[in-house]
Order: structure tokens, then sequence, then C-alpha cells
């Protein structure tokens, strides 16, 4: 359909200017007439296109009355994102339960049930940032709780060549008289309890009514905090969430000289991998980055070249504000994030709009409802066979004296 423009809008660079008239999707032209900026035409071209597109609709439908045998028509459906639903749901309610089922107002007409497809758009952790939040194992919860298996590999391995990598499971040698050294695998499980975690934000009316994209925004807004909150929580801990910082599944590493990182700190750290297998991440903060930045190695080379790989001894590093301060424990971590923590999500989130709270400030409130809970796999590190070296999937750089 076309719509005359009731005053001038510039989107990108481009300019549609007050008086003419142009041709716009529908989910544009919803939402500039209801914005003031254009109106509807009658321009006659409109209705010979109506009548042309009746007539052909009556032909298509003919045509597969009759000719039963040819290939079914395939019809791509409307795209449905977030930033859609988020629409919908602030200007039509109807449209929203139209296109999404009833059950997404099931709960109330001022909270909608976000369905688990659109949520992932936060949630998902491929996103390519470089953040604790991706580096560790997601899994998707059917209820408030969930267990995860875990083989025990905590407790000093005992002597003879045995593990305890393995739980259990041994071999030695024996003769055809000896009974046989039977064990079983100790698995044991660590269950995730999740909780509710709520973000709130404020929308003015005029963002909303000069930004086509500002659903967009909103959700994109909400992913990125989401996802910064989580790698806070990942790392220090909060309500559902057990924090890797000082946890029993951390090894701590005696820190060579206080409020520093030397070259023998990295070197232990990595010395202290459970495995050598995995998607180990180094993560710290930014003065804790600065401080390896400035490491070299013998050669004089810098161990740490952030323009070319952004790598210390081949595992990536990832700059975290969430570490602990330089000279803390936790200010450096080297993390083995899909074996070493279990980061579950309930998939059932709310979001929530009001315009009466504020209305006289001409601003929207938007909440969205989250729920979640992770810790690490392990309740304890592995000792191994010496009696006195302990390894794990997180390693963290401890203080001085620790």
């Amino acid at each position: 359909m076309h719509y005359k423009m009731l005053k001038t809008v510039v989107i990108d660079g481009k300019e549609f200017a007050e008086g003419e008239v142009f041709e716009f999707d529908a989910d544009t032209a919803d939402l500039w007439v209801d914005g003031g900026r254009c109106e509807k035409t009658t321009d006659p071209a409109d209705a010979i296109y109506e009548k042309v597109t009746e007539a052909a609709v009556e032909k298509l439908v003919e045509s597969i009355k009759v000719k039963t045998d040819e290939p079914r028509i395939s019809v791509v459906p409307e795209a449905k994102s977030f930033g859609d639903f988020c629409k919908l749901f602030a200007t039509d309610k109807s449209k929203l339960v139209n296109k999404y089922g009833e059950k997404v107002l099931s709960i109330g007409t001022d909270t909608a049930l976000v369905p688990t497809p659109l949520f992932e758009e936060v949630v998902e952790a491929d996103k390519g940032e470089q953040d604790v939040y991706g580096l560790v194992r997601q899994i998707p919860m059917t209820s408030d709780t969930h267990k995860v298996p875990v083989l025990n590999q905590a407790g000093v391995s005992p002597s003879g060549g045995q593990s305890s990598f393995y739980g259990g499971i041994s071999f030695a040698f024996d003769s055809e008289d000896d009974d046989a050294n039977d064990t079983e695998p100790a698995f044991t499980s660590v269950t995730i309890n999740s909780g509710r975690l709520t973000g709130c934000t404020i929308q003015t009316l005029e963002f909303q009514q000069d930004n086509v994209y500002s659903e967009q925004a909103l959700v994109e807004g909400f992913r990125k905090a989401y996802r910064d909150c989580m790698s806070y929580n990942i790392l220090q801990g909060a309500s559902s969430i057990t924090g890797v910082i000082d946890h029993a599944a951390t090894v701590d590493v005696v820190r060579t000289t206080a409020s520093d990182i030397t070259w023998t700190d990295i070197v232990t750290m990595i010395s202290r991998r459970a495995s050598v297998s995995g998607n180990w991440t180094w993560v710290g903060s930014p003065t804790a980055y600065a401080k390896v930045l400035e490491l070299e190695s013998s050669g004089g080379f810098p161990l740490l070249q952030p323009q070319l790989s952004n790598q210390l001894y081949t595992y990536p590093f990832v700059q975290s504000e969430h570490c602990k301060a330089l000279g803390t424990a936790g200010d450096l971590l080297l993390i083995n994030g899909q074996m070493g923590y279990a980061l579950g999500n309930r998939m059932q989130a709310e979001i929530s709009f009001s315009d009466h709270v504020g209305f006289v400030k001409s601003r929207r409130y938007w909440k969205l409802v989250a729920r979640v809970g992770g810790l690490p796999v392990h309740a304890d590190t592995i000792t191994l066979a010496d009696g006195t070296t302990e390894v794990a999937d997180i390693i963290q750089l401890g203080d001085e004296n620790s």
C-alpha cells in the first residue's frame, strides 16, 4: 500500500520527505501510522493492485483444485523475533495472540510468557562475544531443578598406578587363579536449582516514536545485560548461581610476588590443569591483563600479543571486569568451562510491560524474568598419586601466602 508522509523522517541516511508518497511493509506502516509519521493514501493504483491480487489468488486456488498431482506450493512463514513479540505486546495484544497463540497471555494481560525459540535470542551463548558466559556448559532445564551426572574424581589417587581421574575404574595385573579386582565407577550428581533473575529498563515514548527498531534495541540491551550479569555470577556467585572464585573445586595457585603476575605464576597454573584437552581459556581483570601484557619470554618476546591471536600459551584470553582486583585471589583464572561448570536455564521467561506507572513522564517500563542456576560440576579438586598435587578444571591465581 501507499502512504503519504506527514513529517520528514531520516532512517540510515535515507530521507522520507513530508508530503511525498512511499510504499512500506505492513509492520513499518502500522508503526509509522500509529506514531503520526504518515497516513494511508487513496492512490487509485492501490485499488487496482488489490483487485489484480484478488484475481490472481482466485486463479491460483482454482489451479490447485484442478491439478492435484502438481507439487505443493511452499509458503514461507513470516519471520518471528523477540523484537516483533515485544512490539505486538506493547501495541496490539490481539495480534500477539493471533500470531503466537493464546498461551502467551495465560498469566495476565500485563505479563506474557516468551516462546522458547524467541527467548533463545537472549540466552544463546554462541554469539561471538568474548565473555565468561559463553565459556561454560549450557543446560536447558525442564523443571526448577536439574541433576547433572558426574564421575566422582575427588579424593587422593591410590597407589599402584591407579588414578582418581576414572572414578574407581582400575586395572591391575593378575593370574587365572586370582580373584577379579571388581570395581565400580563412582558416579554422583550435582543438582542445579533455578532462581528468579529479573531485569528492568525504561523506554521513553520519544525513543520509541523516533526509532523504527526500538524493540530490537530493547532486546539487544536485555541480551547484553543478561550475559554480563551471568558472567559476574559465574565468577563470584549470587543466589542460585555458585561462583568459581574460591570454590572448593578451584585449585588455588600461590602467587609468587604480591600484587603482581609473573611468568612462574602462569606456568604453574598451566601445570595444574586436570586435562590437556578442553576449551581452556584465561579470564582476567583489566589490571591483570595489563600485567600479563608486560610478560616476556626468555628471548625477550611478549608472551601475549593481542594484535595477533590474543592467546597466552595457545589459550585465548578473555578480559572481564568481574574478576577480582589485581593482587587478590581470583584476578586471573584458567577455566575449562565446558567440563568444569554447568549453567541451567529454565527456558520459561516472562516479559512485563506497563505505560501506566510512567504516564506522567511519557515512559514505558519493561521487565524480563528468567529462571537460572549454576555451579561447578565437581565438589572438590582432584589429588594426584603423589598425595599433594591438586588439579582441576578451574584454576585461580591466589594470594602470595595462600
